[in-house]
C-alpha cells in the first residue's frame, strides 16, 4: 500500500492527436495529475499524482473512451530522484 504523501506514476498510451486534450482534461480536474510526454510519436505519457488521488485517477482513466486512452500500465511509486518512468515496451495491458 502507498503512503498518503507518496507520489505515484502511471504510464499511459493515448491517441497521439489527443495528448493536449488529455492534458486539458487533467487540468479541468483541478490539476489531478501532472502529465509528462515520454514519446510523442507513440503517444506515451506519464501521469504523476499523490497517492491520495489514485482512486480518482483510476476512475477517470476508466471513464475515458478507448479512442483517447489506448492502454494503461500498472502504477508504480515514483523514483525519489525524480527520474521519469521508462516508456512501455509495446505490450497492451488493457
Amino acid at each position: 500500500m502507498n503512503q498518503p504523501d507518496s507520489t505515484i506514476s502511471t504510464v499511459i498510451t493515448v491517441n497521439t492527436e489527443k495528448i493536449g486534450f488529455f492534458r486539458f482534461i487533467l487540468e479541468s480536474y483541478d490539476n489531478l495529475a501532472i502529465l509528462t510526454t515520454l514519446d510523442r510519436q507513440q503517444g506515451v505519457v506519464a501521469l504523476r499524482y499523490p497517492a491520495g488521488n489514485q482512486a480518482e485517477v483510476e476512475e477517470l482513466l476508466t471513464a475515458l473512451p478507448p479512442q483517447l486512452v489506448i492502454s494503461v500500465k500498472p502504477t508504480v511509486p515514483v523514483d525519489p530522484t525524480g527520474a521519469p518512468p521508462a516508456p512501455p515496451s509495446g505490450e497492451n495491458l488493457n
